[in-house]
């Protein structure tokens, strides 16, 4: 029994090769293309991971609100909650932690503000009473944010735009109230514009 053989032509060669080529080209587009997909995802997932830090974050310190008014590094009295400038606030907050037992008070002074690098920016102090040199811990807690600004809930149901109110400002710095509750509208790049709301009580 005789079998027929032949060789492959040159043509059939080219021809063979170049469907390699493609099935080789479109497998690493595939894998590309997954490749991809996996770090939006894992970007997406440590975007939303900050944002839910950032909102507990607010969320803790908010809640802890004290009536306890501090000096600044020049001496002044300052309300135990206030917003110095638009776009920032600044208060004293309780529950801070101490699991060393360390003979100082559980109250902290926390700052609200959006840097020039649109960063949602917390700072803190050790001293609630500041001296000229006493600098604070700076915690960025949010990237690429376009604008950010305050609303306060006072103890008659009404939102204002800035705070203490300006009735209470005949008040000295020890006797201004505290809001019932702070409102966050922050516009940012990833999510667009949020309403966040927060209650300065712990007991709400």
């Amino acid at each position: 029994m005789q079998h027929s053989q032949r060789g492959f032509t040159l043509l059939e060669l080219v021809a063979a090769m170049a469907i390699f080529a493609l099935l080789s080209v479109m497998a690493y587009g595939g894998l590309n293309a997954l490749i991809r997909s996996e770090e939006s995802l894992e970007s997406s997932y440590a975007r939303l991971q900050s944002w839910q830090m950032a909102v507990q974050r607010l969320r803790q310190d908010l809640s802890q609100s004290r009536s306890r008014p501090i000096r600044d590094q020049f001496g002044d009295l300052q309300p135990a909650f206030y917003e110095p400038e638009d776009g920032r606030v600044e208060f004293t907050r309780g529950g801070r932690p101490n699991p060393l037992g360390l003979p100082r008070a559980n109250l902290e002074r926390v700052a609200y503000f959006l840097d020039t690098d649109g960063r949602l920016m917390r700072l803190s102090w050790r001293n609630l009473d500041r001296g000229q040199s006493d600098e604070p811990l700076r915690l960025p807690l949010l990237e690429d944010i376009d604008s950010l600004g305050w609303r306060f809930l006072d103890e008659e149901g009404e939102w204002l735009e800035d705070w203490p109110p300006a009735r209470a400002a005949v008040l000295p710095p020890d006797q201004q109230p505290l809001p019932d509750a702070v409102e966050l509208l922050i516009s940012s790049q990833w999510l667009g514009e949020l309403r966040l709301l927060f209650t300065t009580r712990a007991d709400l």
